[in-house]
Formats: structure tokens, sequence, C-alpha cells
């Protein structure tokens, strides 16, 4: 958490003026992403400097798959971020987020799976078209992420949403 509240930090020290937003709620879809094969997030604009705006991110997904020979479930994501994005008056910006994913599901291997309740990180750098009036929104970029259970990383996870400003 301290790594979060610093990196916040050290994106705002040179900002001093506040920017105007008009548009500052973002509902899209994502594809792979935090939420691994597909998610719906809801993005609001907490606030805006005259470089930067920051932004936090949640996000719901399900999927149904096989967990071990004869059995399915459900599995529920839930992709939580904390954003920063530059050019507060322009429509195209460089995005980066940190952030973590919840879900609950089976996690293991077929020898020993387990039900429950499991963390893990995951960040966002990548490519953003958003205009400050509102209207559609496209982002597309690098999404890694790692288990923290099971301690496995995926680096090459790569994801792309779009979805409607207002």
């Amino acid at each position: 958490m301290k790594y979060v509240i610093a990196y916040f930090l050290l994106t705002t020290v040179y900002a001093s003026a506040q920017t105007k937003i008009d548009a500052t709620h973002t509902v899209f879809g994502e594809a792979l992403g935090p939420g691994i094969i597909g998610s719906l997030n809801y993005d609001k604009i907490l606030f805006v400097t005259d470089k930067s705006v920051y932004s936090a991110r949640v996000g719901i997904a399900t999927r149904y798959y096989e967990v071990y020979t004869n059995k399915k479930a459900f599995e529920y994501d839930f992709p939580l971020m904390l954003n920063r994005w530059n050019n507060p008056n322009k429509k195209n910006h460089f995005e980066t987020g940190i952030g973590a994913f919840m879900y609950w599901g089976f996690n293991g291997d077929s020898l020993r799976t387990t039900r429950g309740v499991f963390w893990g990180l995951n960040c966002f750098v990548g490519y953003r078209f958003q205009k400050p009036e509102g209207g559609w929104m496209v982002r597309v970029g690098w999404s890694p992420f790692y288990d923290i259970k099971e301690h496995w990383l995926i680096w090459y996870w790569i994801g792309g949403g779009i979805g409607y400003t207002f």
C-alpha cells in the first residue's frame, strides 16, 4: 500500500493548477486485461491536475470453465485499479495503473484444487483515447498480473477496451 501512495505522490509533485474535465464517469467493456477473458468496468475520475488525471476503476467478470475432469464451475473476478493518465485537455493519453484483482472460484491444479477468495496484483501501461467533454473511450495496453496464492506471473498479458464517457 505504501508503494501505491508513493506512486501517486511522486507523480503530482509538480502539479499546481486544476484543469476542468466535464465528463468524469466511464463505463466500458474490456477484452483480456485484468478481467482475464473479459470484464464490464466503471471508471471514475477522482481528481485532475494541470498535467495528469487520476481515476479509480472497478469491474466484474465471470467465466465458466472446467476445473478438473467432469467438473465445471463459475469464477467471478473483480479487477480494482488506480490509474493515472496525462494530457487532461487533449484526447490522446498515455495511461498507467496499478491495482489488485479479487477472484472467487477454484485455485490450484487437478491434484489440489480449493474453492475460495483469492487475490492477485495487476498493472496497466498503454494508450487511452478519451475526450475531456466525453463520448467514446478506447484503451489498449500491456496488463501483466501476478497470483499471490499460487505465485505465478503472466507478464505478457495485453488488454483493450471500448466504452462511453459521460
